[in-house]
């Protein structure tokens, strides 16, 4: 089996592009969700919901 002396190279190159994008992503999706902040009262209620009316403050 002859090696091509860039495939190396360009699967590295390839490995770093995808792990650029999912971090991206992944940073993209935190930003929006902490910017968010309507995901406070949603965890509030959730949390209200499951304890049967016991409310607990979130800070």
């Amino acid at each position: 089996m002859i090696k091509h002396p860039d495939f190396k190279i360009l699967t590295r190159k390839w490995r770093n592009y995808i792990y650029f994008m999912a971090k991206s992503i992944l940073i993209i999706t935190l930003v929006s969700f902490l910017k968010n902040d309507g995901h406070r009262q949603f965890m509030g209620s959730k949390m209200y919901n499951c304890h049967g009316g016991l409310q607990i403050d979130p800070d």
